[in-house]
């Protein structure tokens, strides 16, 4: 079950950020078009949305915090999600640190990182190529399958159906 003195800390920790000023939000809607530029989440000009579970801009900062509420089991050490949300948010916010934590409330952990647009794009780097072999994917009509992390969830996992 939820681990209720842990979920309480960190709703506490943000009602502490939102009385010093910073804006907070939730099932906050992130999009940018193909220029980098914020867009509105259903705009036929948007080329990456997702949805962050709490996004936290603080007054006279220039970072950002964003949060992801997780149930069940600590199993996935990947951050790829809030990475791709720290990139967006970026484009729309225009603030170079990015903080970012997947909070665990069954078992009261947190996964973080920071990134630090400032310093380097390394963190990034990989969600930079994807966007560039997803548009080149389109340029030409090439949409070969590919092994990747998510096959073992495919239905045609390791049957004569499987393309790969």
């Amino acid at each position: 079950g939820m681990n209720k003195d842990f979920a309480k800390k960190r709703v506490e920790i943000i009602r502490g950020l939102m009385a010093e000023g910073a804006a907070v939000y939730t099932e906050h809607e992130l999009a940018i078009n193909k220029d980098r530029r914020p867009t509105t989440f259903w705009g036929g000009d948007a080329y990456i949305r997702c949805k962050a579970d709490v996004v936290i801009v603080p007054q006279n900062s220039d970072r950002i915090v964003l949060l992801d509420w997780k149930t069940g089991r600590h199993w996935d050490t990947e951050d790829f999600q809030l990475r791709v949300e720290a990139y967006m948010s970026y484009f729309i916010y225009k603030r170079p640190v990015i903080q970012y934590s997947y909070l665990y409330i069954d078992e009261g952990d947190t996964q973080s990182g920071i990134i630090d647009l400032k310093a380097s794009v390394d963190k990034v780097r990989d969600i930079v190529d994807l966007l560039k072999e997803m548009d080149n994917a389109v340029i030409n009509n090439d949409f070969t399958p590919k092994a990747n992390k998510f096959c073992k969830w495919c239905g045609l996992h390791n049957t004569p159906g499987c393309r790969l």
